[in-house]
């Protein structure tokens, strides 16, 4: 079989089978923690002579089996210890766990398998041929963490190794603190970043200080904190310290999973927005070779788990890349390359939250758009168990009890309370349990040409005599039959057309044809079906290719929109100025990575 040489992992889960090239060693190290790795590499080639042979490697190196065959019989045959930190327990690399086990058990290896976290697993002690003292020294040393501690490591492996080496018992290293280097005085707006505390310790911190620095560039002051995690309680108690004193505009979190307890996340306290960044764990180039975007765990814990915390997924700022070869340990180390681009990107959108949190509500300028989702006529803003009219009405009295300007034609154009009681009551009866489609708009199903009579249920004398007394008009229709409509002159739209990416420009125009051939444009301007009111802008959708291969095409990431949909977006944002947009309906074209794969942890200037 043809292996490829050492490389940095890429996006499938199990990745190539790779021979990672490296001589045997009397102690061999495993571990999915690149910082770790990076700092054992450095601190055992300044041991000089004076330790047994080393060899360290990561675990992502090693998912594929014939990978982990060949290391197995290559280097870790040789060993007379093999340190195992396994992050997520057995099940993250359990075919290793169980050749490892065998192997040790068959040649007399002294085998220690510890978890990389704080979550115990029983059956990496019994995979272990260590006792559980000395287990749990091992797994000490790297709680702690530290190059203090993890020098004393070495020295005690040595020992274990049959090579007596100084050491000492692990040092307790504070969970968290300040990060210096990163801090920055600025202006009025202030802006905490928080991150691991194993980068702080590894010295692997680049991202974060170019992340500071483009902060500061906008006006920012900024905090910078370290933690071993935003679970463990020395950390909280001292975020929650700092972001009292501090009292950010906006939090920057480059921790991953989610911190929510029962009472919330100590980023909570703040009060304030938290923008999700990601270290990414893959390289670039592995970014720009799938079609994916992220791998399985870079999904997991820098975007799906911190939603659940309502975090703000922004972009990743930064990129795995390998760094020369330590030949002691014969270790290619990676290290976290900075992504200015999108460190640019976060910075500014940080600065817009943090203006946008200050900005009186009644300045505020919304918009409020609707999905138009492929379906009949009559169903836009369309999701499962949404009523979106009823939904439309309570989010305006909402954002009007908030003290934000809705105007009053928003509240002229909805559904009245007594309309919104008879749907109600209607549904209390269970017709709609039985007839989804025919109610969920805020306005009672009619028969439709082809679609058969009315159900029984439908006839309810009650219900009928309720209809009888309401006749409010459906915003939604009226925005289906363009009562309200806008008008975006094509110069304007030409001259924002110029401001983007010329690669995504000419993907529309190849795609579309010109933007004056575009089916909305009308005497020379495209025409947008939306009611504004006030500082409020409620708005259907634009179909984002041709509306008679909706079907075919909402979800084709591969195919650019066409020009009504991109000028739609440009009117909003560079004309109306919009500070806020709210999505409503079954996530819509902007959202379609949810069901086509999307590319995620976008490097790229065009999204």
């Amino acid at each position: 079989m043809h292996l490829l040489p050492r490389d940095l992992h890429n996006l499938d889960d199990a990745g190539a089978a790779v021979d990672l090239g490296q001589s045997p060693a009397k102690i061999v190290f495993l571990s999915f923690s690149d910082s770790e790795l990076r700092l054992l590499a450095r601190l055992y080639e300044q041991s000089g002579a004076t330790l047994p042979s080393f060899r360290c490697a990561s675990l992502a190196q090693l998912k594929h089996p014939y990978s982990v065959d060949l290391y197995l019989d290559t280097v870790a045959r040789h060993a007379r210890l093999i340190v195992v930190r396994l992050l997520g327990g057995k099940d993250y690399w359990a075919y290793g766990v169980e050749q490892l086990e065998a192997l040790a058990r068959a040649k007399g290896i002294a085998l220690a398998i510890t978890p990389g976290d704080m979550h115990d697993d029983a059956r990496l002690k019994q995979a272990s041929t260590l006792g559980a003292d000395t287990l749990s020294r091992i797994w000490r040393f790297f709680q702690d963490g530290g190059p203090d501690n993890l020098r004393s490591f070495l020295g005690y492996a040595a020992t274990l190794a049959g090579h007596p080496a100084q050491w000492r018992e692990s040092v307790p290293v504070a969970s968290a603190g300040r990060f210096a280097a990163a801090c920055r005085a600025g202006g009025d707006l202030r802006a905490t970043i928080v991150f691991y505390r194993a980068m702080f310790l590894a010295d692997d911190v680049a991202p974060i200080i170019a992340l500071a620095d483009a902060l500061a560039e906008r006006g920012f002051a900024v905090e910078a904190i370290y933690v071993a995690s935003l679970k463990e309680a020395e950390s909280e108690a001292f975020v929650s310290d700092a972001l009292e004193s501090f009292a950010p505009d906006v939090i920057l979190n480059a921790t991953a999973f989610s911190a929510r307890r029962d009472a919330g996340s100590v980023l909570d306290g703040a009060d304030a927005p938290v923008l999700q960044v990601a270290l990414a764990t893959s390289s670039r180039e592995a970014w720009e070779g799938s079609t994916r975007g992220a791998n399985g765990a870079d999904l997991a814990m820098n975007v799906v788990l911190p939603e659940v915390d309502g975090r703000i997924f922004t972009r990743a700022i930064s990129f795995k890349e390998e760094a020369p070869l330590r030949l002691a340990a014969e270790f290619s180390e990676t290290r976290h390359a900075p992504e200015r681009s999108r460190i640019d990107f976060v910075a500014d959108l940080a600065l817009n939250w943090a203006r946008l949190r200050r900005k009186p509500n009644a300045d505020k300028s919304l918009a409020l758009i609707l999905s138009d989702y492929p379906a009949r006529r009559g169903r836009g803003g369309y999701a499962i168990g949404l009523d979106a009219e009823a939904s439309v009405h309570e989010i305006i009295e909402a954002l009007n009890d908030a003290g934000y300007d809705v105007g009053s034609d928003a509240e002229n154009a909805l559904p009245s309370p007594e309309l919104k009681s008879a749907v109600a009551d209607f549904s209390m009866n269970g017709a709609n349990r039985e007839h989804p489609v025919c109610v969920g708009r805020g306005w009672p199903c009619e028969a439709r040409s082809g679609e058969g009579p009315h159900p029984s249920s439908l006839r309810d004398d009650t219900f009928s005599r309720q209809r009888e007394k309401v006749h409010a008009p459906s915003l939604l229709r009226c925005l289906e039959d363009q009562k309200f409509v806008v008008s975006f002159p094509l110069a304007c739209y030409r001259a924002l057309l110029s401001t983007l990416s010329p690669d995504f420009v000419a993907s529309v125009n190849d795609a579309w044809g010109a933007p004056q051939d575009d089916p909305a444009v009308v005497d020379g301007a495209f025409r947008f079906s939306c009611l504004e009111s006030g500082k409020l802008i409620i708005a259907l959708q634009p179909d984002r290719g041709a509306r008679a291969e909706r079907y075919e095409s909402y979800h084709d990431v591969q195919r650019p929109p066409r020009h009504a949909y991109v000028a739609f977006y440009l009117w909003l944002r560079h004309q109306r100025r919009i500070d806020a947009l709210i999505h409503l309906g079954a996530h819509g074209t902007a959202s379609r990575a949810a069901l086509a794969g999307s590319p995620c942890l976008v490097p790229g200037a065009t999204r």
